[in-house]
């Protein structure tokens, strides 16, 4: 009795694509002998596969404990100062961590598993390079070039910020799971170390992903798995930019990012035929998108429902930057001017145009003005008029209050007070709560 063993046989999975039902593609081989009759074959087609999704992507906070949805302010530095200062130091705060998780349990593989150098006939193997014939790798009788690659492409990175990884995986990766940051053929060696504000655990190696035309990527090769759990990777993520204005703020905006297996080529390219140049194992551009953080401008919008200087009534407004407190130098004091916009209509015809304060409103100041006169900071009189207000001011923390009266104070006969709405949420403002006082 004879023995011939068929190895390494690799079959583009992309092309075959994942099963909408229940039921998953089938990767079918068939063998055939010539001339037919000198080799008889009782089952010429066999199904050596199945296609089924490897790898789902996600963010998560820098403990893996729930998702993440990180939000900054453009005036307010991140990892620029104190003991955590990746500009000008080594040491820094995850802010997030992005996660892969495989699709089914050997979805991770190393490039060679344990005793695998050479292979033994007939035993199997968990890694991406399957049977060796000789230790020699790459490309030993087909032996992959290196090991299932996580690949993290962070994309519309605002300019300015900086963008730095864990050279390794991260709190809440799975037990027996390593890798390490790539940039091929070596690894990357750490820089700096990130700590994770969540839990009380020691840093961890990270080094800076360059960021190029607002594109930064990180890979990682996976190193040791488990091929009996299904894993998760977790690498922690950390932003760093200066907000010193007024030239180096950061730019503004919504960066993203997405998980894929790597190398990674476009759909329909020659990547998905057979080739003794390409790489092994090699995947399809297939990303799975999520947003990683947003830098803010920090400004404060506000707004008036209802003022009046109509039927003998007037109205006074005051705006207070209380971005000047006693909570600690996390709040940084801002100075910015504010634009009043009028909607509604006056006795002399429609609303006047938005009006901009001619002097910045400094932090810890308060800007007054009053419908039928003006006021301060060179807000001018807007006589008749009523309506609504939106104020827009150049910095956090702003917060208004409105007094309607229908005279001087203590001979009007009708007055009341309102807080002005704060129409901004997240890192914009500290609240949203209207209050009403009345005589």
């Amino acid at each position: 009795q004879t023995t011939i063993r068929i190895v390494n046989i690799r079959a583009n999975a992309s092309g075959l694509g994942v099963s909408g039902s229940l039921v998953p593609s089938q990767v079918i081989a068939f063998l055939a002998a010539s001339p037919s009759q000198s080799l008889p074959l009782s089952f010429p087609q066999q199904t050596v596969g199945y296609v089924q999704p490897g790898l789902s992507f996600d963010l998560r906070n820098c403990n893996n404990t729930a998702s993440a949805s990180t939000s900054f302010a453009q005036c307010v530095g991140e990892n620029s100062s104190g003991d955590r200062n990746l500009i000008n130091g080594t040491n820094g705060t995850m802010q997030f961590a992005v996660r892969f998780t495989e699709g089914f349990q050997t979805a991770f593989k190393p490039q060679l598993a344990s005793g695998q150098n050479p292979s033994v006939p007939g035993v199997t193997y968990h890694s991406e390079s399957g049977f060796l014939k000789t230790p020699q790798i790459p490309n030993s009788v087909g032996g992959a070039d290196s090991a299932t690659r996580l690949v993290a492409r962070f994309t519309n990175v605002p300019t300015g910020a900086r963008v730095f990884v864990t050279t390794g995986p991260s709190i809440g990766s799975s037990t027996g799971f390593h890798a390490v940051l790539t940039r091929s053929p070596d690894a990357v060696p750490a820089t700096a170390t990130l700590f994770c504000p969540l839990t009380a655990s020691s840093g961890l190696a990270s080094a800076e992903i360059p960021v190029v035309n607002g594109t930064a990527i990180a890979v990682w090769e996976v190193t040791e798995t488990n091929a009996a759990a299904l894993e998760a990777a977790v690498f922690g993520v950390a932003i760093a930019y200066t907000p010193d204005a007024p030239n180096r703020l950061p730019g503004l905006g919504l960066a993203s990012v997405s998980g894929n297996f790597g190398p990674f080529y476009a759909a329909g390219s020659d990547a998905g035929t057979m080739s003794a140049s390409s790489p092994i194992p090699r995947f399809i551009d297939s990303p799975q998108r999520v947003d990683a953080f947003r830098i803010d401008s920090c400004v404060t919008n506000l707004l008036f429902p209802f003022v009046t200087n109509q039927s003998g009534f007037d109205t006074g407004i005051a705006i207070a930057n209380t971005s000047r407190d006693p909570f600690g130098v996390t709040q940084r004091p801002q100075t910015g001017s504010c634009t009043v916009s009028y909607y509604g209509a006056s006795t002399a015809g429609p609303a006047p145009p938005p009006q901009t304060t001619s002097s910045a409103v400094e932090p810890g100041s308060t800007m007054t003005f009053v419908l039928s006169s003006g006021g301060s900071h060179g807000i001018t009189a807007v006589p008749g008029f009523q309506g609504y207000l939106i104020i827009r001011c150049d910095f956090r923390y702003a917060h208004g209050f409105a007094f309607i009266t229908d005279g001087v104070i203590g001979s009007a006969r009708v007055a009341e007070g309102y807080l002005g709405l704060v129409m901004d949420s997240g890192v914009a403002t500290r609240g949203s709560t209207s209050e009403s006082l009345s005589q």
